[in-house]
């Protein structure tokens, strides 16, 4: 009679034991296949993931104040605007283009939020649904330099809000930097509403003139819409042009 209890008890830990172990394998198992179903994890895409940590993600969405529409329906640029899209891609101008915030240290002294960069102009196209993926192109809309070009951006979004991460590798003779740029919005019918855009530098290599590995800046239109544009076919830059402060482009550190 006196070990029923200890039997009992011994009965009652072991069927703890299964129930608790039942419930942390399904758990785990429900996780990993939506995770691997699904191909995102809290609203981003896992690709891009693998390019951006989370202090990364974090440090772009908090210290830069860069808007990310997650979601796993971002909005067909075609279909929304049909006719009125120029054959090559949804192009858009920001002008004027207003530095919002940076984590760079030399802008700290010199680059107040609403800083006046070059006007930039931005090209969608080639987007696969399916894959979630855009081609991404950009240039300073009053510069003949060479675009910015990511041949397979991501793009994630929910409705008419989206966010689209450019990946982008620069071969230099000291090294090869490897950068993010992102472009975020609301498709409207005269353009992009609430657009944002950032450079997020993930490693320079250690080239002098290259903003730090783990910073970034992020620009707004002073407008506060992006309107539709034509792919500017590249301009000589005029005299007031060359000596503006800020003609630099959004990767290079000002020291």
């Amino acid at each position: 009679m006196e070990q029923k209890p200890d039997t009992f008890r011994s009965y009652a830990v072991r069927a703890a034991l299964i129930i608790l172990t039942f419930l942390v394998t399904s758990c785990g198992t429900d996780s990993n296949d939506s995770e691997e179903i699904d191909g995102f994890r809290d609203g981003i895409l896992n690709e891009i993931r693998d390019l951006l940590s989370d202090d990364m993600i974090n440090s772009i969405e908090n210290e830069l104040g860069m808007p990310i529409h997650r979601g796993a329906n971002p909005p067909d640029f075609f279909a929304f605007y049909e006719e009125e899209i120029a054959v090559g891609g949804l192009t858009v101008e920001k002008a004027p283009q207003l530095l919002h915030r940076s984590t760079v240290a030399s802008d700290q002294e010199r680059n107040e939020p609403g800083t006046p960069w070059a006007d930039r102009t931005f090209r969608f196209s080639n987007q696969d649904l399916e894959n979630y993926t855009v081609r991404f192109e950009t240039r300073a809309t009053q510069t003949d330099n060479e675009p910015v070009i990511s041949e397979r951006a991501f793009i994630i979004g929910q409705e008419n809000r989206f966010t689209i991460f450019a990946y982008v590798e620069n071969e230099r003779d000291e090294g090869v930097v490897k950068s993010i740029r992102m472009f975020s919005g609301i498709l409207t019918d005269d353009g992009i509403s609430e657009p944002y855009n950032s450079t997020f530098m993930i490693d320079n290599s250690g080239i002098r003139g290259i903003i730090p590995s783990g910073t970034g800046r992020s620009f707004v239109d002073g407008k506060g819409i992006s309107l539709l544009a034509e792919w500017p076919a590249g301009k000589t830059a005029d005299k007031d042009f060359k000596s503006h402060p800020y003609g630099c482009d959004e990767s290079c550190d000002q020291q």
